[in-house]
């Protein structure tokens, strides 16, 4: 990662088979924050 760049993944999960909700969450430069919730099934 370059100084001053931004993480675009995250470390491996292993997850049990099912349903789940994944939240993402993003905060911009003047602290808006947005949160996502998706639902699905592995």
């Amino acid at each position: 990662m370059e100084k001053g760049g931004i993480e675009l993944k995250t470390p491996f999960h292993d997850c049990e088979p099912g349903r789940y909700k994944i939240a993402v969450k993003v905060v911009d430069i003047f602290g808006t924050d947005t949160m996502k919730i998706i639902k699905e099934e592995m």
